[in-house]
């Protein structure tokens, strides 16, 4: 049989979005630590509108960023006077200890230090707030002048009609020009002077440098084809036409000092 008895209603939070809202304010007693900032129901929003419209007025924003910023303005603002007047509520509250005293005199209670001690602080952050945006506005307006002073300088510079081409270095191409192509393994056991360049049959002298395993040990006859040295800082295929920036002494007289011990050494 049945059990007659209704059944229980489910358990669950506001269904409709009227009391969904009103859910959402449960814990907004003060709205002083709102992580989103809206006006309590005794609050006029039309003064708050105000606020911000005069706040506009003022600053006059120039961009999105400058407008969000001076309505963090107005939202530290507003909080600021939310603190003052619950501070002085709070200290209404509060009954004089005798007919000398006034309102807010008397604050034994545990509770009131308490309230107090609340409204202080969160009007010391709102304040705090004020100060930043305030500060990150001002900063903000420093640096679009001076990028404004920069595009209006460089407005006044010609433009290229074509963008440069990028250039492409490898670090290992550039190690490999730098290095001497004389000094290998293979010419250092032939005994080799790695500074001497020495004639290659049927080979352009310019490119003697890259084929020194085929060259001439010696002798080299007068009228014929001679050694030349290596020119330092310059690449291997400029040397031949730089021999001028040896100093002659020198290249004349190692030059064949340097192909008579080759000679003996091959």
């Amino acid at each position: 049989m049945a059990d007659p008895s209704p059944s229980p209603a489910p358990r669950g939070g506001p269904r409709t979005p009227e009391g969904k809202a009103r859910s959402a304010r449960n814990a907004l007693r003060h709205g002083l630590r709102a992580a989103r900032f809206c006006l309590l129901p005794h609050e006029d929003p039309e003064e708050f509108r105000a606020l911000v419209a005069e706040l506009r007025e003022r600053y006059r924003p120039a961009d999105p960023v400058e407008r969000e910023l001076v309505d963090a303005i107005a939202v530290a603002m507003w909080r600021e006077a939310r603190a003052d007047r619950l501070e002085a509520e709070a200290l209404a509250d509060v009954p004089p200890v005798d007919e000398t005293r006034t309102c807010g005199s008397d604050v034994a209670k545990p509770a009131a230090r308490a309230g107090l001690a609340t409204i202080v602080r969160y009007r010391t952050a709102a304040q705090m707030e004020h100060r930043r945006a305030l500060s990150l506005l001002e900063q903000h307006r420093r640096v679009a002048a001076a990028r404004a002073t920069e595009v209006e300088a460089a407005a006044g510079e010609p433009l290229e009609s074509e963008p440069p081409e990028p250039t492409v270095v490898s670090l290992r191409f550039e190690e490999r020009e730098k290095r001497n192509p004389l000094d290998t393994p293979l010419l250092r056991r032939l005994g080799r002077d790695p500074d001497l360049v020495l004639p290659v049959p049927g080979v352009d002298p310019r490119f003697w440098p890259k084929a020194q395993d085929r060259a001439v040990t010696g002798p080299f006859p007068p009228g014929g084809p001679q050694p030349y040295r290596r020119v330092p800082g310059l690449p291997w295929d400029k040397w031949w036409d730089h021999q001028h920036l040896l100093d002659p002494p020198t290249a004349a007289a190692d030059a064949p000092r340097s192909a008579e011990g080759t000679a003996r050494a091959a």
